[in-house]
């Protein structure tokens, strides 16, 4: 009877071993490297991609276009708060091409 209590004993001691190592390398990979695995599968999972979405026309049957899309800006300039004008205009005018004059007519 006594081999078979030793090797009974064995095998739970094995056993627990194999337990405790699983465990080891378990709360080694989350406590110690979880952080870098986190960022590795983020990084993996995430794009930041612009995707260029462009609006179509509509038509009718005929192929005629009922409404299209125009693209146009619009820019804002607050007079009041330029420190002057007249070099300001200028140099708006510049960015933008178009005529100095112009412009500072419309900022009066």
């Amino acid at each position: 009877m006594a081999k078979f209590d030793t090797r009974l004993t064995f095998v739970q001691v094995g056993l627990a071993a194999g337990l405790v190592l699983v465990l080891a390398q378990s709360a080694r990979l989350q406590l110690v490297r979880g952080s870098t695995y986190a960022a590795e599968a983020e990084r993996s999972r995430t794009a930041h991609e612009v995707l260029p979405a462009r609006r179509g026309a509509i038509r009718d049957r005929n192929g005629v276009p009922l409404a299209i899309t125009q693209e146009y800006y619009h820019v804002g300039i607050a007079p009041n708060e330029l420190a002057d004008p007249g070099a300001d205009a200028r140099t708006i005018a510049r960015a933008l091409g178009l005529p100095p004059d112009r412009l500072r007519r419309a900022l009066a």
